[in-house]
């Protein structure tokens, strides 16, 4: 019972990992986007 829980955890950890991974992505887009309209407003 016990190598179960551990087995379940890995293959949880994967998919966030990598939807945390996805989520960091989308944010410096969105950061890069936002860099870029300010020094289109500043120029």
């Amino acid at each position: 019972m016990i190598p179960e829980p551990t087995t379940t955890i890995t293959r949880n950890e994967v998919p966030t990992n990598s939807a945390f991974k996805f989520f960091l992505l989308v944010l410096y887009s969105i950061l890069v986007s936002a860099i870029t309209k300010c020094s289109s407003l500043n120029i």
